[in-house]
């Protein structure tokens, strides 16, 4: 009796694994498209499935195992319910090949099969060679041969042992050559397998469905380890024309899926960053601690500001100085505008492979106007530096980021393009202008120090020359400054600087010229420094 029973348990079991195997569906979907956040990215993916009726489970395989469990959701176009959703990692599976294994895995089956071949015919002439050996003695040694058979036999013999060991040694060295290779994509692989051993992600659905139906899913979930970043390239042909400027987003991911052939969209917003209102709570002072304290310490609290959190800051990707990938087709974009971020949809696919690397995607080129103009603070640098003023750049939907600045077809460097001001105009440092030299010489006749009394004063004159060698008038600002006085006994006073404009809170000269092609044009500035005689005041 007791045997029959367990018997039935055991066929009980049995029969409710098998049901849980068969309402456990392995969905295959493909990715279609992705939104790229400052941090983080949203994927979307999507599957045609045949659902049985009743209760079943949809197996996402192969997903990310970045994904953030609560940014999951299921959209169907049919009446289906969905009951749960869950997204766990199978540490038994690994992530699908990528393509760069894919490719390295063939050329190994190729390389491995030319080697099989080159094996077989160098066997085939080394049996050559030993019979030709084995038959050295023609005829055998009782019959005797005619001297011209004799010779036409030995040249037949040296004539094809020859043959026989130019051909072993070609294949020998084509078997060198193929091992070679051999052995580093074997070595590649290697490194691959080791540094690129990812478990699966995997989404399970959980859904109820009235009737056997087929029907479309779409699978959107964010995931972490993605962002991008904006780099610029800033070109001026002559300071006459507009500035061409190459607006580039460098997207980059390690969410552990290659995202192949897909619709980009670049988004300013950042999940990582609440997107609720802070909350200014009450302001309450204490002492802190009872301990015997040689002070009062006295410590504010204030309750935290909640975060409505979706991708979280563990995993810091370093992505400034990797190796860069270039896409340099410049694709289709349509930019959309919300209330406080902004994307660009590019109608282009693209891939971007899970490899850390930046890939650079060309978001929009525009010509843009300027108003050009040189700058120089002479007592600091005497180079001039060229500066452009950009108007209607809100257009654009800047942000702040690096720029690769070209003037007249040279690459000048780079300079930091900031958006974050709120002025009308944008500027930017173009580099430095060598056509256009500054000099800032001490006037000595008009230098002197003479003592009264108890007082000593210092003059200085100071002349400033601008020398344009350029071929087009240009408009430079000149800056310079007088000293400020921070102590009651020491008195300056100004003296003339015609055509400068003073600020007289910083003392700050500016002179602001436009000097014709291939002339120059001098400015100066004076002042005197009274002090005790008895003192030292450091003085250019």
């Amino acid at each position: 009796m007791m045997k029959k029973l367990l018997l039935v348990c055991l066929a009980f079991l049995i029969s409710i694994s098998v049901w849980a195997q068969e309402n456990k569906k392995q969905t295959d979907s493909k990715i279609d498209y992705v939104t790229v956040f400052l941090t983080g990215a949203q994927i979307t993916r999507s599957a045609t499935v045949v659902i049985p009726k009743g209760t079943s489970n949809l197996v996402f395989h192969d997903v990310s195992t970045e994904v953030i469990p609560q940014s999951i959701q299921v959209a169907t176009d049919n009446e289906i319910t969905i009951l749960a959703v869950n997204h766990q990692i199978n540490y038994l599976e690994n992530q699908t090949t990528r393509e760069e294994e894919t490719k390295l895995e063939a050329q190994l089956k190729a390389l491995k099969e030319k080697v099989n071949y080159e094996t077989a015919m160098l066997q085939v002439f080394q049996q050559e060679e030993s019979m030709l050996i084995k038959n050295q003695a023609i005829g055998g040694s009782n019959v005797l041969l005619k001297a011209v058979d004799l010779k036409d036999a030995m040249d037949f013999q040296r004539t094809r042992m020859t043959e026989v060991k130019n051909k072993q040694l070609d294949i020998n060295q084509r078997l060198v050559g193929y091992n070679k290779e051999i052995v580093k994509i074997e070595q590649q692989l290697t490194e691959l397998n080791n540094t690129n051993y990812r478990p699966s992600g995997e989404i399970v659905v959980n859904i109820n469905a009235k009737e056997t139906s087929t029907t479309k899913l779409l699978l959107t979930y964010v995931v972490r380890n993605a962002g991008w970043y904006p780099t610029y390239d800033l070109r001026v042909t002559d300071i006459s024309k507009p500035i061409n400027l190459n607006y580039k987003a460098n997207v980059y991911q390690t969410s552990g899926e290659d995202w192949s052939n897909v619709k980009l969209t670049l988004s300013s917003g950042n999940p990582n960053e609440s997107g609720t209102k802070p909350t200014l709570n009450k302001w309450d002072l204490r002492f802190f601690g009872s301990g015997n304290l040689d002070e009062v310490v006295v410590v504010g609290y204030g309750k935290p500001r909640e975060m409505n959190e979706i991708v979280r800051s563990e995993a810091k990707i370093a992505i400034r100085g990797t190796a860069q990938k270039s896409m340099t087709v410049a694709p289709t974009v349509v930019v959309a505008t919300g209330q406080t971020t902004f994307q660009f949809m590019i109608e282009q696919p693209y891939s971007i492979p899970s490899d850390g690397k930046q890939h650079t995607v060309n978001v929009q080129e525009r010509t843009i106007d300027a108003l050009y103009e040189y700058y120089c603070a002479p007592k600091l640098d005497k180079d001039v530096f060229l500066t452009a003023r950009i108007t209607g750049w809100e257009e654009m939907n800047l942000l702040s980021g690096e720029a690769n600045l070209y003037y007249e077809g040279t690459y000048l460097g780079k300079a930091m393009l900031n958006t974050r001001n709120t002025s009308d105009t944008l500027d930017v440092s173009l580099g430095r202008d060598k056509n256009i030299v500054v000099t800032r010489i001490k006037q000595k006749e008009f230098s002197r120090k003479q003592v009264f009394g108890s007082n000593k004063t210092d003059e200085r004159r100071w002349e400033i020359s601008i020398r344009n060698k350029k071929l087009l008038p240009v408009n430079i600002v000149v800056e310079d400054q007088y000293p400020t006085s921070t102590d009651k006994d020491i008195v300056v006073e100004k003296g003339e600087a015609k055509e400068a404009t003073l600020d007289e809170a910083t003392n700050k000269l500016t002179w602001h010229l436009k000097i014709d092609a291939a002339k120059e044009k001098k400015v100066g500035f004076s002042y005197s420094v009274k002090y005790p005689k008895s003192s030292i005041v450091i003085l250019e």
